[in-house]
Parts: C-alpha cells; structure tokens; sequence
C-alpha cells in the first residue's frame, strides 16, 4: 500500500484495515476497523480513491460495499461477545 493511501485512511479513523484473497474465487476483500469518530464515509469523494477504483474497473470488478454480521469479537477490553 503505498504511504499516502495509508494515511489517507488512519486520517479517516480507520485503526486496522486488511486485504485478504479468497483463494477460490480470487476475489480480493477488506476489512476494517474503526474509530468511534471514524469519517470513511467521505473516502469516497477523495481522489487517491477515485484514481484506485478507477484502476481497479479497468482489471477487475468495481468495488462493493457490504456489511458483515459479527459473529464473535474478543476485544482488549475484556467485553467479549458472540453476536
């Protein structure tokens, strides 16, 4: 990831974001984890996003956007729950 994307999104709050493949479909996801007063809601207005996404409809699906239930979090502050 290159340094300015980086901290494009530590400045929109986001405090732990991961690329993983699913191996069988090859389809790339993200997931992030976010600060309470996190603003990723503006990303998307934001060029160094629109030139990625750009890219990325040339070479591969355009990006979605979906939730996922929580199923289970263990969390530093010992308040852990399955959803």
């Amino acid at each position: 990831m290159w340094p300015e994307r980086a901290k494009l999104l530590r400045d929109a709050g986001i405090l732990g974001y991961r690329i993983s493949c699913n191996e069988d479909t090859g389809r790339l996801f993200v997931l992030m984890h976010l600060a309470e007063t996190h603003v990723v809601d503006a990303l998307p207005g934001r060029e160094q996003v629109q030139r990625r996404w750009a890219y990325g409809r040339q070479h591969e699906n355009s990006p979605r956007r979906r939730a996922a239930r929580p199923v289970f979090m263990l969390t530093k502050e010992g308040n852990d729950a399955s959803r």
